[in-house]
């Protein structure tokens, strides 16, 4: 007879270590209809998938983790003759975790330098975009406004999640992955290798000035090792050139 306390352990077991909704915060409202790597898997549920397969010792624990992530839950009722499968779970869980953790942890502690806190970015007299292009000419690229960490988080996460929207049951094996990302790929090996790396976005208003020029373009400055994210404005050409062959992707967002 057909267990459902059984599958509701597996599930259980097999949840991805990190809580990445709650850490993403993301705006539903502005989420397009088809936005179901909210309510099931991410990209980065899929690497949870990848690191825990490393462990499995049998194809049903990999199964079950695969239709979690891609439909929030095992598909057919576990029979209990299947125990096996949560005890083998249960066993290798912890060590799949902390490898995961090892993998992608800082991104869940990954901290916004807001431009006030900075100091570099933004100057106390300077509110208007006029002001931010003419001290922009010769120094650094200035804010006109102090944007909170919340507004920069929600920006990136937008950034993360739509550029790498690619369906969740392309993406459960590394290589698989690797081929469904094309040239995205070497985007997102940054991430995985813990590189300190740049990467751009257009926002849809102006958000300051670089080099005496008006910029709607923001540059992502982040250290996986102290997992610090320092941002500032950028021009278009410079975007351009830390993105390399791909777009510099658009964020329906204003800040």
């Amino acid at each position: 007879m057909p267990n459902r306390n059984l599958n509701a352990e597996v599930e259980s077991s097999l949840s991805c270590p990190i809580n990445w909704h709650s850490i993403i915060k993301y705006d539903e409202g502005r989420l397009p209809q088809d936005a179901d790597y909210l309510r099931h898997g991410t990209i980065l549920h899929a690497i949870w998938c990848w690191v825990f397969s490393e462990y499995a010792v049998d194809a049903p624990e990999i199964w079950c983790l695969s239709e979690i992530i891609t439909y929030g839950e095992i598909l057919r009722d576990l029979d209990p003759n299947e125990e096996h499968t949560l005890k083998n779970i249960l066993l290798r869980r912890d060590f799949a975790a902390e490898k995961y953790d090892d993998i992608v942890g800082w991104l869940a502690r990954l901290k916004f330098i807001s431009p006030s806190e900075h100091g570099k970015h933004i100057r106390l007299n300077i509110r208007d975009i006029e002001g931010a292009t003419k001290a922009s000419r010769s120094g650094a690229s200035i804010f006109i406004s102090g944007y909170p960490e919340e507004s920069l988080s929600k920006i990136f996460w937008h950034w993360f999640l739509d550029y790498f929207d690619f369906p969740i049951e392309n993406l459960l094996s590394q290589d698989a992955c690797r081929e469904e990302l094309g040239p995205y790929w070497s985007i997102f090996t940054k991430f995985l290798h813990r590189l300190h790396f740049r990467m751009a976005v257009e926002l849809h208003s102006v958000i300051g000035a670089s080099k005496g020029v008006a910029t709607k373009f923001l540059c992502f400055d982040i250290d996986p090792a102290s997992a610090i994210a320092h941002v500032y404005p950028i021009s278009q050409s410079e975007a351009i050139a830390i993105m390399g062959q791909v777009p510099v992707p658009t964020v329906p967002i204003s800040l």
